[in-house]
């Protein structure tokens, strides 16, 4: 069976996109030779929060980490 979203629904799915965009954009922009994904972590953290989001990952099945990233 297929679900439909309602009204509604997708505008919190645009949302969420709209932050996830902007969160991985400004990550990013820190990608350099040296940073470490600690780095990467923690600006992705801030950035969720000054956005009023909450990391997908974090937390789940106790995962530590905002970002699901390696080198």
């Amino acid at each position: 069976m297929i679900m439909l979203k309602t009204p509604a629904e997708l505008e919190s799915m645009r949302k969420a996109g709209r932050v996830v965009a902007q969160v991985l954009a400004e990550v990013a922009r820190e990608i350099k030779p040296g940073i470490t994904t600690d780095h990467l972590d923690h600006k992705a953290e801030q950035m969720c929060g000054q956005l009023g989001a909450q990391p997908a990952f974090k937390g789940y099945r106790g995962y530590p980490y905002s970002l699901c990233c390696s080198v």
